[in-house]
């Protein structure tokens, strides 16, 4: 593969790992460019560019101005084992997305994600996908263009509560607690790719990557508080049966709380354990004064998680899409639909 040569005016390099304030920045005039109130912080976009596996100098670009702003990025995550469903990042700044500039990123990430396609096998399905918030018709006229179709539809939602939240009881026979970390990272992990089996996007990578990912993420985030990660555990056996990660601000809103992930085993499912869990959040973020929370959602997802949220008191609060490209077409798929 040829090295990426931006057009003339512009300057390219590979993100380094002194570029976190930059992306952050970057990242957050384009999130505001869509419509969105987001300010991300160096220590985000470092444990992100940090993830073990992602090479930044290969599989990443920074672009700048002929006065030296940064201007846009884009950035390939294909490092699981058997890439098959690989994420693209490309923010760009609203007034260069109609540009020859931004046809150059998008066509870039696409040749550069080929290089992944040596450790897929020939049978499978190899997509890309990148994200757009609904309506922002720049970003969306760039990514038709380029063969992108939409194929996914996630929520982000919020609740903003004014009083404190009712918290149901466990079923009898189970308790949640905090997790103990590093003990249960393992089982933990393993739990949670369980119960995220059914989701889209899942392609069974192992829970040791999981894992490793998740404990890069607890040592490099500041403040990662653990008496926010919970467990809910069947006492006749042990087992963990849901888990459940919450964040006491997100990494785009310090004024937002956030529950990353909360999911139960399809055999403990029904019992009401995820709704005694996400309330119980709430109650956590009430008592620390922090009534706002939110959590992304497939709004096509199986196991009736949006009713779930819904119940709850929570709304919409914004529209992603998710658009996919299909890079190699097989005669079957490995990615969970």
């Amino acid at each position: 593969m040829q090295p990426y040569s931006p057009l003339t005016g512009f300057t390219a390099r590979p993100a380094r790992t002194s570029d976190d304030a930059l992306l952050a920045a970057l990242w957050t005039r384009c999130d505001q460019d869509a419509g969105l109130s987001s300010t991300y912080d160096a220590a985000t976009l470092h444990t992100l560019f940090t993830t073990p596996g992602f090479e930044a100098a290969t599989s990443s670009q920074i672009v700048f101005d002929a006065a030296g702003n940064c201007v846009a990025s884009a950035s390939v995550w294909d490092f699981d084992e058997v890439p098959a469903l690989i994420p693209l990042r490309v923010p760009i700044r609203r007034h260069l997305l109609r540009s020859a500039l931004a046809d150059s990123l998008i066509t870039w990430s696409v040749e550069r994600s080929k290089q992944a396609l040596a450790r897929c096998p020939e049978d499978i399905d190899v997509v890309l996908v990148i994200w757009a918030r609904q309506g922002y018709a720049e970003r969306e006229a760039l990514l038709e263009k380029h063969g992108f179709t939409v194929t996914r539809t996630f929520y982000t939602m919020r609740i903003h509560m004014t009083e404190p939240p009712a918290v149901p009881p466990l079923p009898t026979g189970f308790t949640l607690r905090a997790w103990r970390y590093p003990e249960e990272l393992l089982p933990f992990c393993a739990t949670m790719q369980a119960a995220f089996q059914d989701h889209w996007g899942n392609t069974s990578i192992s829970v040791e990557q999981v894992a490793e990912e998740f404990d890069h993420e607890i040592r490099t985030s500041p403040g990662f508080d653990h008496s926010l990660v919970y467990v809910v555990v069947d006492e006749a056996t042990g087992t963990l049966a849901g888990t459940m990660v919450c964040k006491n601000e997100t990494s785009y809103d310090t004024t937002v709380s956030h529950v990353d992930d909360v999911g139960v085993l399809r055999d403990y499912r029904g019992m009401g354990i995820a709704t005694a869990m996400l309330r119980h959040a709430f109650a956590e973020f009430w008592r620390r004064g922090r009534p706002t929370v939110a959590l992304n959602v497939d709004a096509t997802n199986l196991t009736g998680a949006l009713r779930l949220y819904e119940r709850a008191g929570m709304a919409v609060y914004n529209v992603n899409r998710g658009w996919q490209y299909l890079l190699q077409k097989g005669t079957r798929s490995i990615i969970n639909q």
